[in-house]
């Protein structure tokens, strides 16, 4: 049996026009990996208006590095104040957050991790 270690799930850019947001997240929620061997998942140009509850599930125990990449109409970010092995955090590119609050980190966390970078291009 394959344990997947990384995943990067990427759309492509073209034709945003016609994306459907309510399709791309359906399609993220059933490409939900197995949450016991995960460290690493990257995504890219997501066109969803938010994400699966899967991203932030405590489940995935070892998941050490998220990267969430240019999603430009997405209006909230997962909430992953539950993700206990979480050490880099990477979000660029929301172009629809207009604010960031407890959606990231809940009310009872604080930021342990080693690295928390948000980056805008717009």
């Amino acid at each position: 049996m394959m344990r997947l270690s990384e995943l990067e799930l990427k759309w492509s850019d073209g034709l945003l026009d016609s994306r459907n947001e309510i399709l791309e997240k359906a399609v993220l929620d059933v490409l939900k990996p197995c949450h016991e061997y995960l460290k690493q998942l990257n995504i890219y140009s997501y066109g969803g208006l938010d994400f699966p509850k899967w991203i932030g599930d405590p489940l995935f125990l070892c998941l050490k590095h998220l990267s969430i990449i240019v999603c430009k109409s997405c209006t909230s970010l997962p909430s992953l104040a539950q993700l206990p092995s979480l050490k880099e955090l990477f979000i660029e590119g929301f172009y629809g957050v207009e604010f960031v609050d407890f959606e990231l980190f809940g009310t009872d966390c604080c930021w342990i991790g080693d690295r928390l970078s948000f980056m805008s291009n717009g």
